[in-house]
């Protein structure tokens, strides 16, 4: 976690408190910090170019193919490539 501190956007307000917020960056994917908080740890495989593990936010595709068999795509948080998980 990471503490950071949100104060008003008009300095002329000291009357207003400072306050503190607590936010996790791991397993973020393009959201600028502060916006994700996201702390989900379950995981779509390894990515087989990198060996990093995908995490579910960064699933892009769920598909179902011709013959019954399910699928899916991911981005790999290591080397950025669309890769299907292993």
């Amino acid at each position: 976690m990471r503490e950071v501190a949100i104060e008003a956007a008009d300095p002329s307000a000291e009357d207003l408190p400072t306050r503190t917020a607590d936010f996790s960056v791991e397993g973020c994917h393009t959201l600028p910090f502060p916006l994700c908080m996201n702390t989900d740890e379950s995981s779509l495989g390894r990515c087989p170019d990198c060996g990093e593990r995908i995490p579910e936010p960064w699933l892009l595709i769920e598909y179902e193919s011709n013959d019954g068999e399910t699928g899916i795509w991911a981005e790999c948080p290591g080397c950025e490539d669309v890769v299907g998980p292993e």
